[in-house]
């Protein structure tokens, strides 16, 4: 609320300035938009480029075009929506000081700090006829004063909230539809309140609300996704035990239609997001709200089931599976997130892990999902996955120490299973989810994106990780759900990983190692040479592990060689790491398929066949230090599908080594790997180990071919021997 000091003493210059770059901006990218389009989308459209690629290829220039419009209307209508907003505040500012100044010249008369204006008494004055002369001009004064904070104070929240909008949702991009005036603005407040109100009388109703309340419930939420005030409305008007209750209630109900299944899958989510949304504010109102949502995590609550349950013998879902329930989706405050997931920690701790299934009836809260959602771990560690900041904060520790939480998680939980009928049974464990949720402590991005914002509080969380998964070589057997993870997160320390085996596999000292690698900037990981080296063969094991892995090594091989341009000696050793982790990857790989498919030979050679899927990886982007690798999964849901992947490159030279080696050598490796080994479906174990070393090498053929190399034999004869030093320290480990 704007105050009559706040506006009397306000510098509007700020806004003024702001006002003018706004009014220039559309301009700006109008004339970025006709560059655009003359200098880039019409010489391509002119060219003789066909084909799906081109036809792809043009669809994005006609979204990138729609965008510059989009961002040229959206600035324009900023723009008005601030000129708009410094008129009002101009006009009441004005008005105020007005009353001020005319009060200042009367010497009956004063005005306080607050802007009450009074009748100063007097000595002459003593009847109080005088006071009654004024008391129709003081009422006057205090209407004006009252009218132009008013109309200031609804100016402000008006430009406060439609700032604070984003009408796409879950959507990117620019929106030709923001508001262009506070007075618009204002209406749409006020429209955004009479939504929450109809909101909470359907959140009140609970299971007795209807279909049709409910279809109403969640085009409104859905609409409102991008309204942080809608979002607070609505938790403060229902309240947390509002909320809780309401979702008990709609939940209880398993014979359901699949119009009833719909709704609540999309009502799930939309509610998520508003409570995610709602949870950021910092307000009194909502920093109590959150305190009190938690507290209520260990009770039970009860939603209105049947009048006929009798809720002494009922045993409701708690409040902690309730709200997880609804945290698969949005972006929960970080601070609040780790609160939360300390208390359900705590009274887990307290009672056993099996408190979620044994001493509640079976609710369906995850619905559509892989688990019932009874595991309130399911979808809080979902929530951490989609917040870096929340997931970095809550498993990062001490130097040298491992995480209380990740320990907890990681070794000591026995995970309940929470399965979904029809589905596949060794799913309904919430493996899934805690790889989401280190994805995103150590990737420093949510983990449905692919891309790398690595810095010290990551790096501590992988080592954590990294000697965990090192030390325990069954890990992945009792939790097969991390495999994707931990590879995806080996992916992106695969730099790491390397420099922690250089040693071994690279024939160095680490002064040579020193200068091999370039470890200045921030975010790189200190791993041991046994356990970088366990890590991948722990996770090489894996179908889907060994994929991944494989690939990035390949890709950060060839930035790597490539970054010491002519300097053939530092190229060679960069090549001979490479090709030890490698060696490493397809030892571990194909000893687990010998022992998963003993007797089975043609099982097992179709098994070696698709972990050789790898080495048709593709790379889409190499931007920023960063490649994004399409890898195709061997098993598991994935199967078949190019998983999307970041990998650390050096800069400059990861870009040039992706323009020539993999359009070129790669490629030719390739076709002469898949016409030798062509003759019968799938690979023989020795077929397989040869691909893996051909695959490990052909980075040095590219390489000699570009810098002309005048000893070429002898590059490859060290990167063969490097490979097999892998091989030989990995099937030493066979047997631990």
């Amino acid at each position: 609320m704007v105050t009559y000091r706040d506006l009397t003493s306000a510098d509007l210059g700020p806004l003024d300035e702001a006002v003018v770059k706004w009014r220039n901006l559309p301009s700006q990218f109008n004339t970025i938009s006709r560059e655009f389009d003359g200098n880039v989308a019409a010489r391509l459209r002119g060219s003789d480029w066909t084909g799906e690629t081109a036809d792809a290829a043009f669809v994005r220039l006609d979204d990138v075009t729609a965008q510059f419009h989009a961002a040229e209307d959206e600035a324009g209508a900023i723009h008005r929506l601030l000129e708009s907003a410094l008129e009002a505040f101009r006009s009441a500012q004005k008005r105020a000081r007005a009353v001020r100044d005319e009060v200042e010249e009367d010497r009956n008369l004063s005005i306080s700090a607050q802007g009450v204006v009074s009748f100063s008494a007097t000595a002459d004055d003593d009847d109080g006829s005088r006071q009654r002369l004024y008391a129709e001009t003081i009422s006057g004064y205090n209407t004006r004063v009252r009218a132009a904070v008013g109309d200031a104070t609804d100016a402000d929240e008006a430009l406060h909230w439609a700032l604070t909008q984003d009408r796409n949702g879950r959507d990117q991009g620019f929106n030709a539809g923001t508001y262009d005036s506070v007075q618009v603005a204002a209406e749409g407040r006020r429209q955004a309140v009479r939504d929450a109100e109809a909101v909470t009388r359907i959140l009140a109703e609970g299971a007795s609300a209807s279909h049709a309340d409910l279809q109403q419930l969640n085009r409104t939420l859905s609409r409102r996704e991008g309204d942080p005030f809608f979002a607070e409305q609505v938790a403060l008007k229902a309240g947390p035990r509002g909320v809780l209750e309401f979702w008990s209630g709609v939940t209880a109900d398993q014979d359901r239609s699949k119009a009833e299944e719909k709704i609540l899958t999309r009502l799930q989510e939309s509610l998520g997001h508003t409570l995610a949304t709602a949870t950021h504010s910092q307000s009194p109102e909502m920093r109590e709200w959150k305190k009190d949502i938690i507290d209520l995590g260990s009770d039970r609550v009860f939603g209105a089931v049947n009048s006929s349950a009798d809720p002494q013998k009922s045993r409701p879902p708690y409040g902690f599976q309730l709200l997880s329930s609804l945290m698969h989706e949005g972006d929960y405050d970080s601070d609040f997130l780790q609160t939360y997931g300390r208390e359900l920690i705590d009274f887990e701790k307290k009672n056993s892990e099996h408190v979620w299934t044994d001493s509640v009836d079976p609710y369906e809260l995850h619905i559509g999902g892989l688990d019932k959602g009874n595991d309130p771990f399911s979808g809080f560690l979902t929530a951490l996955g989609n917040n870096p900041e929340a997931s970095k904060g809550f498993f990062s520790s001490d130097e040298g120490k491992l995480d209380k939480e990740l320990q907890y998680l990681l070794l000591d939980r026995d995970w309940p299973h929470d399965p979904v009928e029809g589905e596949d049974p060794r799913r309904g464990y919430a493996y899934d989810e805690l790889g989401r949720a280190l994805e995103s402590a150590t990737l420093g991005v949510p983990y449905r994106e692919v891309g790398l914002q690595r810095d010290d509080v990551t790096a501590n969380v992988m080592e954590q990780v990294v000697a965990v998964v090192a030390e325990r070589h069954d890990l992945l057997d009792k939790m097969p759900g991390l495999t994707n993870s931990l590879a995806e997160m080996g992916a992106g320390y695969i730099d790491d990983l390397t420099w922690a085996t250089a040693l071994m596999g690279g024939s160095m000292e680490p002064p040579m190692r020193a200068d091999l690698f370039d470890r200045s900037s921030a975010g790189h990981a200190e791993f041991s040479s046994t356990d970088a080296r366990w890590f991948l063969y722990n996770v090489g094991q894996q179908a889907g592990g060994h994929e991944v892995l494989s690939a990035s090594q390949h890709a950060y091989t060839a930035s790597l060689m490539e970054a010491h341009g002519d300097e053939v000696s530092m190229a060679r050793h960069a090549q001979n790491v490479g090709a030890y982790n490698h060696g490493v990857l397809d030892e571990a790989r194909t000893s687990q398929i010998d022992q998963d498919f003993r007797g089975k030979a043609e099982a097992a050679n179709k098994a070696r066949e698709d972990s050789s899927s790898w080495q048709k990886y593709s790379v889409s982007t190499a931007v920023g230090g960063i490649a994004a690798l399409g890898v195709t999964a061997a098993a598991g849901p994935g199967a078949g599908i190019a998983t999307a992947v970041a990998v650390p490159i050096v800069v400059d030279a990861g870009v040039k080594a992706f323009d020539t080696y993999f359009g070129n050598e790669m490629n030719e490796n390739l076709k002469a790997m898949e016409k030798d080994f062509s003759a019968e479906a799938g690979l023989a174990s020795e077929e397989f180990v040869e691909r893996g070393r051909a695959m490990a090498i052909s980075n040095g053929h590219a390489y000699q071919k570009i810098h002309q190399v005048d000893n070429p034999g002898e590059m490859s004869t060290e990167a063969n021997s490097a490979y097999s030093n892998g091989k030989l320290d990995a099937d030493s480990m066979d047997a631990d």
